[in-house]
């Protein structure tokens, strides 16, 4: 039997509901991310938003997300990037399914060091308190997903998350262009 959630959607105690992602995080798509992210492939953020509306689409209005949020990132990060990956494929998931993007609402506010290299605690501290919103575009919304990259141990989502609940958000979901898996 095929389960629909991931293990921390099933297991782990956390503040989002659960989530969804289009690819398992393997050689390949470590790849075709670092090129997306690091390489100034922007084009790929159509592949990716189109890919995750085409498969995710049904259960993005059977869950009635309100709106898409990306995961941001810090301001210097983007200033040497020149933009964000995560608010690319929001933005195309935006367009495929006409539900608003808010990339402005949730705040980087902590330059936090890359955590490809981390483990699953030093994660957690790493981005722990990383997050602020603006509630001004979030006002009256209950449900919203957050739009990322990769999913590995879920310390991002998670503290993202947190942040939305306590300014009023009753669900927060995610999607992601991958996941990574844990043997």
């Amino acid at each position: 039997m095929e389960t629909e959630y991931c293990y921390d959607c099933m297991k782990k105690d956390v503040h989002y509901k659960c989530g969804k992602a289009v690819w398992i995080y393997n050689h390949a798509m470590a790849q075709s991310i670092g090129r997306f992210k690091y390489q100034d492939k922007q084009e790929y953020a159509f592949f990716y938003g189109n890919e995750m509306a085409r498969i995710y689409g049904t259960w993005i209005v059977k869950h009635q997300i309100e709106a898409f949020i990306p995961v941001p990132i810090h301001q210097h990060k983007r200033n040497h990037r020149g933009y964000n990956q995560a608010e690319l494929i929001a933005r195309v998931l935006s367009d495929n399914l006409g539900i608003p993007i808010f990339s402005k609402s949730l705040i980087r506010n902590k330059e936090t060091r890359p955590q490809k290299d981390l483990t699953h605690s030093e994660r957690m501290k790493n981005v722990g308190k990383a997050f602020a919103c603006d509630v001004s575009e979030l006002y009256g919304l209950e449900k919203v997903a957050l739009v990322d990259d990769i999913y590995t141990t879920g310390s991002t989502i998670e503290s993202c998350a947190k942040v939305l609940l306590n300014v009023g958000i009753k669900e927060v979901y995610f999607l992601c262009v991958s996941i990574g898996v844990s043997v």
